[in-house]
């Protein structure tokens, strides 16, 4: 028997040039924005990385990593049982090979022969043109050329790759929802 769980994600940007007033939006909003990954333009001065640890925001910077809240375990825990996150900020090069047992994060091109392998969710924000495999919950990809995108055991299609390459300038989230995979621009 495979456990499962299905989730969502939900992404809020903010640009942080101001941090009073970015403080008090926060502040403000905090009971909403608790179940939304909190993306800022830049990176947040330490006042407001504080504002979003006191108020326990998950929170993501551009080209760096993801800070998350984990109240239920602790950090010794959390490294015992969970693989970590890794951030490539670079190209793929053809006949590469990236395999994570944990979430990927690509900033970076992949390469016509690279191959891409997350066990955990996926996130590539260059243009793809390399073999991609995502095990995890989502998958995140800006444009892809290649036609092996292989997300939570299904094939892409060539009309579910179309949809993705709609507006190659703009992310898509890509998830699934029980047995159809539904693909959503980011704004």
């Amino acid at each position: 028997m495979v456990k499962t769980k299905q989730k969502n994600i939900r992404i809020f940007e903010i640009d942080n040039s101001d941090d009073r007033a970015c403080s008090e939006f926060l502040t403000k909003n905090a009971p909403l924005l608790k179940d939304y990954l909190i993306f800022f333009a830049t990176t947040p001065s330490e006042f407001l990385a504080n504002v979003c640890i006191d108020l326990g925001l998950d929170y993501f910077i551009p080209n760096n990593r993801l800070f998350t809240q984990a109240p239920q375990v602790s950090l010794n825990q959390e490294r015992e049982n969970k693989a970590p996150l890794n951030i490539i900020s670079r190209a793929i090069r053809s006949g590469e090979e990236i395999e994570s047992s944990g979430d990927l994060i690509i900033c970076g091109n992949v390469h016509n022969g690279a191959r891409i392998y997350a066990e955990g969710n996926l996130m590539i924000f260059g243009r793809c043109e390399g073999r991609v495999e995502c095990g995890g919950e989502y998958l995140i990809l800006k444009s892809i050329t290649s036609n092996q995108v292989i997300f939570s055991g299904q094939i892409f299609s060539s009309a579910m790759l179309e949809r993705i390459n709609q507006n190659p300038n703009s992310p898509k989230l890509i998830v699934r929802n029980g047995e159809f995979i539904t693909i959503k621009e980011i704004e």
